[in-house]
């Protein structure tokens, strides 16, 4: 896998997954799927996740 910077931290590690061209890395991508919809954190993930999903 190239290495492509976190488009939701910002950091550049070797593994994550791709979604639409953009990278999660491992980090972010477990928080994100273990997160809870009360965490503060959760929205920000939601609209990062959401203008990469959406974006034209």
């Amino acid at each position: 896998m190239e290495n492509k910077v976190c488009f939701l931290c910002g950091k550049k590690e070797g593994s994550g997954i791709i979604l639409k061209g953009e990278k999660i890395c491992s980090n972010c991508e477990c928080e994100l799927t273990n997160i809870s919809v009360v965490n503060p954190k959760y929205h920000y993930f939601k609209e990062k996740v959401k203008n990469v999903l959406f974006k034209k």
